[in-house]
């Protein structure tokens, strides 16, 4: 059975309702999808078990192969990239990662690099809930798409 308490205000005791069942079941797996303050752990003090860095495609300009051409920029639904003086400006912290940059440029001149969002980490409330387990994820600080790192924090468990 699977059972999510999300959205509501901060301080209207979603963590804490989660970690009342939590408590109920011994053999209940806690996913803090929290990612940006996540605080689960505060309270079942988990012995952390394995930590798994999560990366997403970030597009790389490759400035002498471009024209300027703004097809990449024209594509981009995002607005993270801007044409001018003939070449185009990627600003990482609006892209979403679609690849469509890549598609679209007539000259090849993107290509992708992995960049680290963010950790997930699992573990085992032993001392706490004996058998629960906690996936934890983890936001790195000013990177504004959470997205990505909440959507491998539930995939680990799936």
């Amino acid at each position: 059975m699977i059972i999510s308490i999300a959205s509501g205000k901060g301080g209207t005791g979603k963590t804490t309702v989660a970690l009342l069942m939590a408590l109920s079941n011994p053999n209940a797996a806690v996913l803090d999808c929290d990612v940006e303050e996540p605080n689960c752990h505060l309270f079942l003090l988990p012995t952390w078990e394995e930590e798994q860095p999560i990366e997403i495609m970030i597009p790389q300009l490759n400035k002498e192969k471009c024209t300027g051409c703004g097809r990449c920029s024209e594509v981009c639904l995002f607005n993270a990239i801007a044409v001018g003086s003939n070449k185009a400006l990627l600003f990482d912290e609006l892209c979403h990662s679609c690849g469509g940059c890549l598609l679209v440029c007539p000259n090849e001149a993107w290509t992708e690099s992995r960049k680290e969002i963010g950790k997930v980490r699992q573990g085992r409330a032993i001392d706490v809930v004996p058998g629960a387990r906690l996936i934890s994820g983890m936001l790195n600080i000013g990177v504004p798409n959470a997205a990505p790192l909440i959507k491998a924090n539930i995939y680990l468990e799936l």
